[in-house]
């Protein structure tokens, strides 16, 4: 059972793992991904959950540094 945005976008779909995290937030699909998984009353939720909280790998970070 899926019970957090990331676990689908990375663990179930691995979505997160070869799409950057702009182009999944523009998504049109998203929010219904979210609906469907999580019902119309959580789909904001999960989304600031997703994208809100998250901070990137340290690795991610040094990288963007560099560029």
């Amino acid at each position: 059972m899926v019970v957090k945005l990331e676990d689908f976008l990375r663990r179930r779909s691995k979505i997160a793992l070869v799409v950057r995290r702009e182009e999944i937030r523009a998504a049109p699909g998203l929010r219904e991904a979210c609906r469907i998984l999580f019902g119309d009353h959580q789909v904001e939720a999960k989304i600031e959950e997703y994208f809100g909280a998250s901070v990137a790998p340290a690795w991610r970070q040094a990288a963007s540094a560099l560029v």
